[in-house]
C-alpha cells in the first residue's frame, strides 16, 4: 500500500520500483486527481504503452494494461473514494470512471498487486476498506472476518493496517506499507 497521491515507477528507485533491464530510472509518474488517474511517461528510453498505444501523457481506465519498455505488463484497476463508508459496489467500471470520485489505484503485475491510496477506497476483489487517516492505514471489510498476524477482525469494524500477514475467507496476502 502506498499512501500517496502520486507515485514514480523507476528501475532502481521510486515508489515502485521494477527491476527490469528495459526500465528506466525514472520510467513513469502516475498522478491520481479526483475524477481520473493520469500517467506520465518522464522521457524513459524504451517508452511507456496504455492499450497498446506509446503515449508521453495519458489518463488511466480501468481494466487498463500499461506496458513499460514492451516488457513489464501492469494492469490498472480504479478504486472509488468511499466518502463516508462503504456502498454496494465501490470498484469503478470504465463507464464510471469519469462521474465518480477516484480514491485509488490498483497496480497489478503478475503475483504482485500495489495499491496506491489518495485517501480512502473500496476493493471489490478483497471486500476491503482502506482509508489514510495522515498518520495511519485502517482498513475494514463489510461482509467477512479478517485476520492479520492471527488476529481475527470481525466484519464491519475498523482495525489498523499493520504490515505483515493479512487473510480473509477468499484471499491471503503479505501487506507492506511504502512510504
Amino acid at each position: 500500500i502506498i499512501p500517496k497521491r502520486e507515485i514514480i515507477i523507476g528501475r532502481k528507485e521510486g515508489d515502485i520500483v521494477i527491476s527490469h533491464p528495459m526500465v528506466s530510472n525514472p520510467h513513469l509518474k502516475i498522478t491520481i486527481m479526483k475524477k481520473d488517474a493520469v500517467l506520465e511517461d518522464l522521457s524513459s528510453k524504451n517508452g511507456t504503452y496504455v492499450a497498446g498505444e506509446r503515449v508521453k501523457k495519458a489518463s488511466i481506465e480501468d481494466g487498463d494494461i500499461i506496458n513499460l519498455a514492451g516488457k513489464v505488463k501492469l494492469v490498472g484497476h480504479l478504486c472509488e473514494d468511499t466518502g463516508a463508508g462503504i456502498e454496494a459496489d465501490r470498484t469503478l467500471s470504465s463507464g464510471a470512471a469519469k462521474e465518480k470520485n477516484i480514491g485509488g489505484l490498483i497496480l497489478e503485475e503478475e503475483d504482485k498487486r500495489w495499491i496506491v491510496l489518495k485517501k480512502r477506497c473500496y476493493i471489490k476483489a478483497l471486500d476491503m476498506e482502506i482509508v489514510f487517516t495522515g498518520n495511519y492505514i485502517i482498513c475494514r471489510s463489510e461482509q467477512s472476518n479478517m485476520e492479520i498476524e492471527g488476529n481475527e477482525m470481525l466484519a464491519g469494524d475498523y482495525f489498523p493496517l499493520i504490515p505483515g500477514r493479512i487473510k480473509a475467507q477468499n484471499w491471503e496476502y503479505r501487506m507492506e506499507v511504502i512510504k
